[in-house]
C-alpha cells in the first residue's frame, strides 16, 4: 500500500503482491524446494532425488511466470503509478493531422525499469526487440544538408525494416524526434517507435490526467521552449512524472530513458546503439550515460551541434595524443592539457563553448562529459564511438550505408572488443548489474566500479568466455536476420584472426542454420565459399517448422501432426541425432503422403545433402536457393528431376501460384537437360542415364516421371533405342537397326533365319572340336573387366580428393557463365562412378549371359511377338464364332470343343501376362480400367462357357 509519509518517492506504489522484492522470493521458493528435498527424497537414491528436485523448481518457476505474465497482462497499469503515488494514467491518443493514433502511459521517473519492460511487452503486446536504436539529438528544427538527410533516412529505414527493431527517441513534434518519425512514415516501414518524453513538457498534458485505459483527442499546439506535442508518428508513448513543469521538466526523461535501455542490454542481451544528431548539451549528457554503460554509439558528424562537437574534441585529443607519443609522453592527459572544447557555428565553424553558452557550470559540464566520453572510448580500443560522414559528391559505397554503420558499431564491440579480458564491471562491458534491492527504487545507472570481491580465477575466465561467446553468437544472429553478408564475413575474419585459424567453426555452424531458416541466400552463399564447409550439423526438420508462403506444408494435416510428435527431439536432441528424427518425421510424410521416390532422397542418405535442401527450398518457393544448393549437388541430373516432380506434385495440390510452380518444374527439367548436354561423348552420357542409385537410373526416373523434354534428348533417344534393340549391357543379342518389323518377326517365329542363332550355332561347333579359344577370351575378359572397375573405383576416390582440396574460389558458385565449366566437372563425378558400377555390371552380366534367353528379351522382339500373338488370337476367337450355331441359343448349347477349351486357356495365359505386367517393379504405369474389364470379362465368360457346355 501506498504510505503518504514516503512523499511518492517510490515508484511502484500500487503493488500487488507480485511486486514484492525478486530475493524474497527467489528465497521463499528455495526454501519451499529444500523442505521438500529433507521431507519427501530422503529415502531416494541422489540421481533420482535431484531430478524430482529439478522438476519441482522447474513447475514453481513455470508458476510464478505464468502468474506474473497474466497480471500485467490484464493489471499492467495498476503496478505502476505517477510520481505523487497517484494510478498512472494510460490510453490511447488519437491525432487528427494526420489521421493517426498511439497508446501512451504515465510513470513516476523512479518506476521500476523491470516492471516497465514487462507492461511494455505483456500490456501493449509488444514483442521482444533484436535490436534498439535510440537517437538523441536536438530539439529544434533540424536542417541537413540533401545528401547527409538522403543518406540518414535510407540508411534508417534499411536498420528499421530489418525484423525486430525498436527505435527510441524524445517522442515530440520537433527536432531529431520528428526528422526520424517522418523518415519512418514516407518509407512505409512500420516497427514501435516509442517516446520517452518528460511529462512536465507536453503540451496539452493537462487532457491525459483523465484517462484510465480510454482514448482521447489530442490537438496539436505549436511547440515552444517551455513546451512541445508529441509527434503523431510514433506507436508508443512513456511518459516520465518528474513533478516539474515546463522549461525545468526538460532532460527529466534521460535517467529513466538510459536506464530502461541498459535493461535490455544487461538482462534480455539485446543490443543497443545510440545514434547522434545535431542536438545539444542535454544530447552530451545522454552519450555520456550511454558510454558509461558501454553501449556503441555512431555519431552522425557533419550534422552539427553536438555531433559535430564529439567529433572535434576526439580528433583534437587525437592529435594531441599522437604529438604527446612523438614526444615520448605516455600516459593520461593531465588536467591542463585537455584540449579546449569548441562548439560549431555558421559555415562550419568552431567557437569556443563559452561564446556558445554563457554559464561557467554548462561549460564546465560539457567539457567533463566531452573528457568521460573520450576516455571511455580509449578504454574499449576506439569501438565505442563510430563516426559516419558523408563525402560531398554524395556517392555512398555499400560499406558507407547508415544501416551497416549501426550493425558493425555492434559488432566491433560485442565481437572484437576486449571485454573478455576484463571483470564484469569493468568499463566497456555493460553497466553494473544492479541488486535486487536497487532493481525497485532506482533505475539511475550505477557507475562502473570494481567489485568488492571477486570469485576464483578459472571461474571469472569460465564466464567471460561464455559472455564473449554469447554475445558473439548474438552479434552473428543479428548480421544474418539484417542480411549483411559483409558484417558476417568481417565477424568470421575477426575471429581467425584471434584465433590464429581459419575454419568451419561452430560460430559458421550457428550462422548457416540461422541463414538457412531465414532464407538468406547471400549470406549462405558467404559460407559455401568458406573451406571445410559441411552440413552435418544443420538441423533440417527445424526448417520445415516455418510457414512456408504457398501454405502446401502448413496445410497438411499428415505433416503437421508429425512435427508437433516429433517437436521436443527437433528442439532438444544433438546434431548428429537430427537426421535420424528427419527421416522419421519428413521421410515418412514424404512415403505416405507426396511420392516415393522423394521419400528415398531422405532414407538412402546418411546425412544432410545438398538434395535435401534443395527439396526443402523447393516446398519454400525459393527458386534462388534451390539454384545455389542444386549447383553443389553430386548428381545435379537426378536431382532436378526429382524437384522437377515435386513441383509437378505440388502444381496439383496448389491452390496459389500454379503457374510459378510449373514454370519452376520446366525449368528444372531443363537443368536436367542442359547437365546430359556437358557429357563431352555419347558413351559418357550413356554411363550416367544408365547410372543406376535408389533402384532407378536416370532414364528410368524420366520415363516414370513422363519428362518428355529430358526424353527429347538425343543422347535419350539414342540409348532408348538401343535398349530397343537389345544392344545393352546385359544382353547378349542385339537386333541389327535397319532390320524390319516383319523380318524380325520372321526371324522370332523361325528361329533358323535368325542370325543370332546361327552364330551361336558356329560357336558350339568349334567348342566340340576342342577350340578352347572362347573360353580364354572369357577369362581375358574378366579380368580386365576387374581392372577397368578397380580403375574406376581409383578415379573416384581421385575426384573425391581433389574436390576436397579445391581452393574456395572453385566452391563458390559463380554466375551463369561458370555454370557450363562446373556441370562439365559434376558430369566427370558421374562418368567415373558410373564406369564403377558398369564394369561390375558387366561382369555380372557376362557371367549370367548363358542363362539368358538373349533374342527373345529384347523390347522390339517382345513387341512384334505381342503383336502377332494378338493378331492370331483374334482370328482365332473369330473362327470360333463362325462355328457357334447362334440359333439354338440360349436354349441348348453345343458340348465344349477341343477349340474352345484351347481358346479358353490362351484366354488365361494372357489374363495372367496381364496380372505379371502389374506386378512388375520395372512397370512404369498403373494398369488402365479397359484392360482391367476386358480380363474380368474373359474370365467371367469363360466360367460361364465351362458351366453351360458341362
Amino acid at each position: 500500500t501506498f504510505l503518504p509519509g514516503l512523499g511518492g518517492q517510490r515508484g511502484d506504489a500500487h503493488c500487488t503482491p507480485t511486486s514484492m522484492d525478486t530475493s524474497a522470493k527467489h528465497n521463499r521458493v528455495y526454501t519451499r524446494v529444500g523442505s521438500l528435498r529433507a521431507e519427501k527424497y530422503a529415502h531416494l537414491e541422489e540421481h533420482e532425488a535431484m531430478r524430482e528436485l529439478e522438476h519441482t523448481a522447474a513447475k514453481l518457476i513455470q508458476e510464478r511466470y505464468l502468474h506474473s505474465d497474466a497480471i500485467f497482462r490484464c493489471f499492467g497499469p495498476a503496478i505502476l503509478c505517477r510520481k505523487d503515488g497517484a494510478p498512472s494514467n494510460y490510453g490511447t491518443v488519437h491525432f487528427s493531422e494526420p489521421n493517426t493514433k498511439a497508446k501512451f502511459l504515465v510513470i513516476s521517473d523512479t518506476s521500476s525499469v523491470p516492471k516497465l519492460s514487462k507492461f511494455v511487452e505483456k500490456f501493449w503486446d509488444i514483442q521482444k526487440p533484436e535490436v534498439i536504436i535510440s537517437v538523441t539529438g536536438s530539439a529544434q528544427d533540424i536542417q541537413l544538408n540533401p545528401i547527409l538527410q538522403h543518406a540518414f533516412n535510407k540508411g534508417l529505414t534499411a536498420a528499421a525494416a530489418s525484423a525486430g527493431t525498436w527505435i527510441i527517441t524524445g517522442g515530440t513534434d520537433t527536432g531529431v524526434m520528428k526528422l526520424v518519425a517522418t523518415a519512418l512514415r514516407q518509407s512505409g516501414v512500420q516497427v514501435p517507435l516509442i517516446g520517452v518524453t518528460p511529462y512536465g513538457a507536453v503540451a496539452n498534458r493537462h487532457l491525459l490526467d483523465e484517462v484510465q485505459g480510454g482514448s482521447l483527442a489530442m490537438p496539436y499546439e505549436a511547440p515552444t521552449p517551455d513546451e512541445a506535442p508529441l509527434n503523431s508518428y510514433h506507436s508508443h508513448f512513456i511518459l516520465v512524472d518528474s513533478q516539474n513543469q515546463r522549461r525545468d521538466a526538460w532532460g527529466d526523461e534521460i535517467n529513466m530513458r538510459v536506464a530502461f535501455e541498459a535493461f535490455y542490454l544487461e538482462r534480455k542481451s539485446v543490443p543497443m546503439v545510440l545514434l547522434v544528431v545535431q542536438g545539444g548539451p542535454g544530447t552530451i549528457s545522454t552519450v555520456r550515460a550511454t558510454a558509461e554503460q558501454g553501449s556503441p554509439i555512431v555519431v552522425v558528424a557533419g550534422s552539427g551541434g553536438a555531433a559535430t562537437a564529439i567529433k572535434y574534441y576526439c580528433d583534437q585529443c587525437d592529435k594531441l595524443k599522437a604529438e604527446r607519443a612523438a614526444g615520448g609522453v605516455a600516459g593520461a592527459f593531465a588536467d591542463d592539457e585537455w584540449p579546449q572544447a569548441m562548439w560549431p557555428k555558421a559555415a562550419g565553424m568552431m567557437v569556443p563553448l563559452g561564446d556558445k553558452f554563457e554559464k561557467p557550470e554548462v561549460v564546465k559540464e560539457i567539457e567533463q562529459s566531452l573528457r568521460e566520453i573520450y576516455t571511455r572510448n580509449g578504454e574499449a580500443a576506439g569501438k565505442l564511438l563510430t563516426m559516419y560522414e558523408v563525402d560531398s559528391d554524395g556517392l555512398l559505397s555499400h560499406d558507407e550505408d547508415l544501416s551497416n554503420v549501426i550493425l558493425q558499431a555492434i559488432v566491433r564491440l560485442w565481437v572484437t572488443g576486449s571485454d573478455e579480458h576484463k571483470d564484469d564491471n569493468s568499463p566497456g562491458t555493460g553497466m553494473r548489474r544492479p541488486s535486487s534491492s536497487e532493481e525497485g527504487s532506482s533505475p539511475v545507472p550505477q557507475r562502473n566500479g570494481k567489485a568488492s570481491t571477486s570469485p576464483p580465477a578459472a571461474r571469472t575466465n569460465a564466464r567471460q568466455a561464455r559472455r564473449y561467446d554469447q554475445r558473439r553468437n548474438r552479434a552473428i544472429q543479428l548480421a544474418v536476420q539484417w542480411n549483411r553478408p559483409q558484417v558476417v564475413a568481417s565477424i568470421f575474419r575477426e575471429m581467425a584472426g584471434a584465433a590464429g585459424a581459419a575454419g568451419f567453426t561452430p560460430a559458421h555452424q550457428l550462422a548457416l542454420q540461422y541463414a538457412l531458416e531465414l532464407r538468406r541466400a547471400s549470406i549462405l552463399e558467404l559460407l559455401l565459399s568458406y573451406p571445410g564447409f559441411s552440413l552435418a550439423s544443420v538441423n533440417l526438420c527445424r526448417l520445415f517448422l516455418y510457414e512456408d508462403p504457398h501454405r502446401f506444408l502448413a496445410s497438411d494435416e499428415t505433416l503437421q501432426a508429425l512435427l508437433i510428435k516429433n517437436m521436443k527431439c527437433i528442439r532438444t536432441l544433438p546434431a548428429d541425432e537430427q537426421y535420424g528424427i528427419f527421416q522419421d518425421t519428413i521421410g515418412t510424410w514424404l512415403k505416405q503422403k507426396i511420392s516415393p521416390d522423394l521419400a528415398h532422397v531422405v532414407s538412402d542418405a546418411a546425412g544432410p545433402e545438398f538434395s535435401h535442401l534443395v527439396m526443402w527450398a523447393l516446398f519454400f518457393g525459393e527458386a534462388e536457393l534451390a539454384d545455389l544448393f542444386w549447383k553443389e549437388c553430386d548428381d545435379p541430373a537426378r536431382v532436378a528431376l526429382l524437384g522437377a516432380r515435386q513441383c509437378q506434385l505440388m502444381g496439383e495440390h496448389a491452390l496459389t501460384a500454379k503457374t510459378q510452380v510449373e514454370s519452376l518444374a520446366a525449368e528444372l527439367e531443363k537443368r536436367a537437360t542442359d547437365v546430359i548436354d556437358s557429357a563431352e561423348s555419347q558413351e559418357d552420357a550413356f554411363r550416367v542415364l544408365e547410372f543406376r542409385e535408389a533402384a532407378y537410373s536416370l532414364l528410368d526416373l524420366a520415363l516414370k516421371f513422363q519428362m518428355k523434354r529430358f526424353l527429347a534428348h538425343a543422347h535419350c533417344q539414342a540409348l532408348l533405342d538401343q535398349w530397343w534393340r537389345g544392344a545393352h549391357k546385359a544382353s547378349n543379342a542385339a537386333v541389327h537397326e535397319n532390320v524390319s518389323m516383319t523380318t524380325l518377326l520372321v526371324q522370332a517365329v523361325f528361329p533358323i533365319t535368325n542370325p543370332h542363332y546361327r552364330e551361336r550355332a558356329v560357336e558350339l561347333f568349334k567348342s566340340s572340336n576342342g577350340d578352347v579359344a572362347p573360353e580364354k577370351s572369357r577369362v581375358v575378359m574378366d579380368r580386365s573387366l576387374r581392372v577397368a572397375r578397380d580403375a574406376a573405383c581409383h578415379a573416384l576416390a581421385e575426384r573425391k580428393a581433389e574436390k576436397t582440396a579445391r581452393p574456395n574460389s572453385a566452391r563458390r558458385s559463380g554466375p551463369d557463365s561458370d555454370l557450363t565449366a562446373k556441370l562439365k566437372v559434376q558430369m566427370d563425378g558421374l562418368s567415373a562412378r558410373a564406369r564403377g558400377q558398369g564394369g561390375t555390371f558387366d561382369t555380372a552380366a557376362a557371367a549370367t549371359a548363358d542363362k539368358l534367353t538373349g533374342f527373345y528379351q529384347i523390347p522390339s522382339v517382345v513387341f512384334v511377338l505381342r503383336f502377332f500373338m494378338h493378331c492370331l488370337f483374334l482370328l482365332f476367337y473369330t473362327y470360333i464364332l463362325s462355328l457357334t450355331d447362334t440359333s439354338r441359343l440360349p436354349d441348348a448349347y453345343p458340348p465344349l470343343t477341343l477349340t474352345e477349351l484351347l481358346f479358353m486357356c490362351w484366354s488365361v495365359t494372357i489374363v495372367l501376362d496381364d496380372i505379371c505386367n502389374t506386378l512388375d517393379e520395372d512397370q512404369q504405369s498403373p494398369p488402365d480400367a479397359l484392360m482391367i474389364m476386358r480380363d474380368v470379362g474373359m474370365v467371367a465368360c469363360g466360367g460361364a462357357r465351362l458351366e453351360d457346355g458341362a
